[in-house]
């Protein structure tokens, strides 16, 4: 008995689900949707394994039901998810999806009951049709039926909300349509069975390659979408992305300041590397604040304030540290004041922005000899 797939085909898809399962597993696995779809893809990755059955011939037909298995225990894991989108409690979640895993565990028992005769012929259950195999489709098919129509629910509840976005709204025709598939897929199983049974013909694809290729080639799909999450993680904790860009945007402005006013820092530098990056963000937002005001009470009343953009303010800012440092009293309190807490993180990224330059043109050669 050969394997459906071709591994020219097989190899590079399972290498690709294989990766990104592993690679979600380290790095996004927070919350409790993480963990339900790597679970997911880690039982999906198991179905495409044994999907695999001509290494193993003696017992293909054990691998074959086993595999569709695991695409139970798959959708298991996505019911799951679709109850923690349709506003189940997060905190109940793994309980809750102890009883989906148990009712996927007993229509598997009832599944292999009915693939019984199928295996002990070593056939696949569309070589051997009849009653059986019309109860093994009928029975696997509850499940994806039950899990397409909570998908389908929700998902037209949220293309049909008012303040959905026309690419909010893409997304959700994709995932109806998905889900208008696996509804399809459950009724079509046990209809064709049925059907071949009755006029007493043969199954059109006996060794179910089409099947198979729908399985990976949705497989592929599914765990490629779900990278989208690891590839901004990535790009954030490189600094190029998200919280981690806004991070290495602070950090010049940040470290300055408090060097010249070390008693702000909260963390020692072991417990720095250990924080999350939002925590690291909002520490280093807070930090820059209360360096600012330290600075701000070390200035000369300004005779009025001067309102200017970001990169003044940099410039006056910089100005001020560098007085602070050499133990001069500041005439560009002005700003200091005026930025010293900026209103929103945006500002204080506009003025982060701008820092560099400004403490090069200040002349400030602490700095100047920190980059080089």
């Amino acid at each position: 008995m050969i394997s459906p797939v071709p591994a020219a085909f097989a190899i590079p898809v399972i290498a690709v689900v294989a990766l990104i399962a592993a690679a979600r597993w380290i790095m996004v696995r927070d919350s409790a949707v993480d963990h339900l779809i790597n679970r997911s893809l880690t039982w999906a990755l198991a179905g495409l394994l044994l999907h695999e059955r001509g290494v193993a011939p003696g017992i293909a037909s054990w691998l074959h039901q086993f595999s569709l298995g695991c695409i139970l225990f798959t959708l298991s894991g996505v019911y799951g998810i679709a109850a923690l989108w349709g506003g189940a409690d997060p905190a109940s979640a793994r309980p809750r999806q102890r009883r989906y895993d148990a009712a996927a565990a007993g229509v598997l028992a009832v599944v292999l009951i009915a693939g019984t005769p199928a295996r002990s012929e070593g056939l696949l259950i569309d070589q051997a049709l009849g009653v059986p195999s019309i109860l093994f489709w009928g029975v696997f098919g509850v499940p994806l039926a039950v899990c397409a129509l909570r998908i389908l629910r929700l998902g037209v509840r949220e293309f049909r909300a008012a303040e959905s976005k026309a690419r909010e709204r893409l997304v959700y025709a994709v995932i109806l349509a998905a889900a208008g598939g696996l509804l399809i897929d459950a009724i079509a199983g046990p209809s064709v069975a049925a059907v071949h049974v009755l006029t007493g013909t043969d199954s059109p694809d006996p060794q179910m390659v089409r099947k198979a290729a729908t399985f990976f080639a949705a497989t592929l799909c599914a765990a490629v979408v779900t990278s989208i999450p690891l590839v901004t993680e990535t790009l954030s904790r490189l600094g190029w992305a998200g919280m981690g860009r806004e991070i290495r945007l602070l950090r010049p402005m940040w470290r300055d300041l408090t060097d010249a006013f070390p008693e702000v820092v909260l963390y020692t530098p072991a417990e720095w590397a250990a924080l999350d990056d939002r925590v690291r963000w909002h520490r280093m937002t807070v930090e820059i604040h209360d360096a600012l005001m330290r600075l701000r009470r070390g200035a000369e009343p300004p005779a009025e304030p001067i309102a200017a953009p970001p990169e003044g303010a940099a410039l006056r800012i910089a100005r001020a540290l560098r007085a602070e440092r050499e133990g001069r009293v500041s005439n560009q309190s002005a700003d200091v004041e005026t930025y010293s807490l900026p209103g929103d993180s945006t500002q204080l990224a506009a003025i982060a922005a701008f820092w560099p330059d400004a403490v090069r043109r200040v002349g400030d050669r602490m700095y100047e000899e920190r980059i080089h």
